[in-house]
């Protein structure tokens, strides 16, 4: 990946733009651009890390795909659904293959951002087929967390 996304070269960079995609994001959270772009760089780490460990990996998930699944099936279901918004943003419809999420949307409050959630504030939410809703900052939130967690785990990545 090194060359093309200029200082960003590794999946750990890559990681540390997921981190400052999100805090952007928490200082505009109705947002949709900031949005798309958190859920873009949230899925999307799934192909640095491939790419990076791929010599480990390739054993297990000949394909990145096969990784992939692996990942948001089995580990982190919220990470489908930064698959779905991602490939949705990308291709303007649906991508082929399972869907959980049946549509996004802004939820209106009545309230500014300055108050807490115990409040009817405005927030951005993600309609799933199931017919539940989820905010999409709990959902990016528990995707960063999976990440981290992962990645130390798997790798032996370190953090401060």
């Amino acid at each position: 990946m090194a060359g093309r996304s200029f200082e960003i070269a590794t999946a750990r960079d890559f990681y540390n733009k997921l981190l400052e995609d999100y805090a952007a994001f928490n200082e505009d959270p109705t947002s949709s651009r900031l949005a798309i772009n958190c859920a873009m760089t949230a899925w999307h780490l799934s192909d640095w890390i491939y790419y990076d460990y791929q010599s480990t990996l390739i054993t297990l998930f000949p394909k990145i795909r096969l990784y992939q699944e692996f990942l948001s099936i089995q580990h982190c279901t919220d990470l489908e659904i930064m698959r779905c918004i991602t490939n949705g943003s990308k291709h303007c419809a649906p991508h082929n293959g399972k869907q959980m999420v049946q549509g996004t949307g802004i939820h209106k409050g009545v309230f500014a951002k300055q108050f807490s959630r115990q409040h009817d504030i405005s927030y951005l939410k993600v309609m799933l087929v199931d017919g539940s809703e989820a905010r999409f900052e709990d959902v990016l939130e528990r995707v960063i967390a999976f990440w981290r967690t992962y990645t130390i785990s798997q790798f032996g990545w370190t953090f401060n």
